[in-house]
């Protein structure tokens, strides 16, 4: 008992001065969490803006491998089997979205009315920040940027071939621009029709 009793005379000694925070403790502490908050919250927003542009990109890829995989199995548009394949349009004018289509008059590129979603067709609205910012095609290493601000990747069954704007062995890069943080994923499209995001 006689130890308790002296333990705790000491710590009153100790602590008879501190009843609490002062007012300019509590000003620094306010301080530093509103910086840390602040620090966080800037983060936050790019990283998701930047996740966002990434699962977009990989939709893209997957959307190219399930249009290829339309023109394998002879999928129906219009209740007849599409004479010239499946592809997906890209164009910087309707940068907000691009389109899977059927090439219907077999032209190995897109046409209106070919992308109808109520005949088979699909046109994919992209989030509310991503957009379609550049195309190019590449024949070899020389890749060019587009000059007509469209591709038309066309996927022709059985082998398939792939035509990219009416032409074989070419290949294209569509780049994807996130307005927000100003982040950007290109995806390559080969010309043997595999699909992938590079950078």
């Amino acid at each position: 008992m006689f130890l308790f009793s002296k333990y705790q005379k000491t710590l009153k000694k100790y602590t008879r001065y501190n009843h609490g925070f002062t007012v300019i403790e509590m000003l620094i502490s306010v301080g530093i969490i509103v910086f840390l908050t602040t620090i966080f919250l800037v983060n936050y927003h790019d990283v998701s803006y930047r996740t966002e542009l990434i699962i977009e990109a990989q939709k893209v890829v997957s959307n190219l491998n399930l249009t290829r995989s339309f023109s394998l199995s002879s999928r129906k548009y219009n209740n007849e089997v599409s004479k010239g394949g499946w592809g997906v349009y890209f164009s910087s004018l309707s940068s907000d979205r691009y389109l899977i289509f059927a090439d219907v008059n077999n032209d190995n590129s897109y046409n209106s009315n070919e992308a109808n979603e109520a005949l088979g067709g699909r046109i994919i609205k992209l989030p509310n920040k991503v957009i379609i910012d550049s195309m190019s095609v590449c024949v070899g290493d020389n890749c060019k940027e587009e000059e007509k601000n469209a591709v038309s990747v066309v996927f022709v069954s059985p082998n398939p071939t792939i035509y990219i704007n009416k032409a074989i062995s070419t290949s294209a890069r569509i780049k994807f621009k996130e307005t927000g943080s100003n982040s950007t994923k290109t995806i390559k499209i080969s010309s043997v029709g595999l699909s992938e995001v590079i950078d």
